[in-house]
């Protein structure tokens, strides 16, 4: 139907908060009671310490996929070249193993006013899983914070409601791309918005009261204007246009294709996006396609707008 090429051309929206993702930490917790044994097991079965590691991690993802937050884990590399520069939150969840480039960066992260959550286990070793001889982190310091996981210092991008929600929050172009599935089927008020939302399961603009269930989630679109026009050529060329008469900088349209049967060609019908309000779509009729008016139809995944075109062959 078009809305998962929405999603495939969207990125995350970024909420600046990164959960580290260590080799060396994993490495080091197997090492401290990890056992080899003469059959082939899970490695969860042999380290209670590896199985500690995992389960704080997956306790901290948990945490941020009910709060709503979206969140990146970020590697060794990534924080020893500088990249905590584009977060405000740093989780180390039994980050045993840190390498001294990764402390010096995590140093200037919580200088400029980072915040990092550790635990008892952050920084025991070096990268090698050598043990330091002198613990890290000592003194107190206001903005690392050690314990469980906890709800984190940063105000998602969307706020469902009251429940428990696993949500997403995209950028697709210059819209905000919004998805929120529960287990259990609830009725669902939605924030207000100073922008124009649309529903891309339900089609076009998107009431304030929706139901919801895990069947059937809350896909929105949030855009700064109404998409007004959707315009398909005799040479099938597709134009989206806005309230204003702008075109429209992303969006996706599905075209179905019928014969003159009447009956629906899934080979010739599919999906376009639409970048700077143009696409185009073509027709590669076989020899062999029988003769006859052929009707196309382009229907706007965001805003449901449509338009259809004949073509003789």
């Amino acid at each position: 139907s078009g809305i998962g090429r929405v999603f495939m051309n969207s990125k995350v929206h970024e909420d600046g908060v990164a959960v580290h993702f260590s080799m060396a930490s994993i490495r080091g917790a197997w090492i401290t009671d990890g056992r080899i044994e003469a059959r082939v097991a899970n490695v969860n079965s042999t380290s209670n310490n590896y199985a500690e590691l995992v389960r704080r991690r997956g306790l901290w993802v948990r945490q941020l996929e009910r709060q709503g937050i979206q969140f990146r884990f970020v590697a060794t590399p990534q924080i020893e070249r500088g990249e905590l520069d584009n977060y405000k939150v740093l989780i180390l969840p039994y980050s045993i193993a840190l390498s001294d480039r990764e402390i010096a960066a995590i140093e200037r992260f919580l200088d400029r006013g980072g915040i990092v959550y550790a635990d008892e286990q952050t920084g025991r070793m070096d990268e090698r899983c050598r043990w330091r001889r002198e613990p890290l982190w000592t003194a107190p310091r206001p903005a690392l914070l050690r314990g469980e996981p906890r709800a984190v210092s940063i105000q998602p991008g969307f706020v469902v409601g009251d429940g428990d929600f696993l949500v997403t929050v995209r950028d697709f172009g210059a819209s905000r791309l919004i998805g929120a599935l529960t287990r259990e089927p609830r009725a669902v008020t939605l924030p207000p918005v100073d922008r124009v939302r649309y529903d891309l399961l339900r089609g076009g603009p998107a009431s304030n009261h929706v139901e919801t269930s895990a069947i059937s989630p809350i896909l929105l679109l949030e855009r700064a204007s109404r998409i007004a026009k959707l315009e398909l050529s005799p040479a099938l060329d597709l134009r989206l246009t806005d309230e204003k008469g702008a075109p429209v900088d992303r969006s996706v349209v599905r075209i179905e294709v019928t014969d003159p049967s009447g009956k629906v060609v899934r080979h010739y019908t599919g999906n376009r996006t639409i970048r700077d309000g143009t696409a185009r779509f073509e027709i590669p009729f076989a020899l062999n396609d029988v003769k006859g008016r052929w009707r196309v139809r382009a229907r706007d995944v965001i805003s449901g707008l449509t338009a259809e075109r004949t073509l003789e062959r």
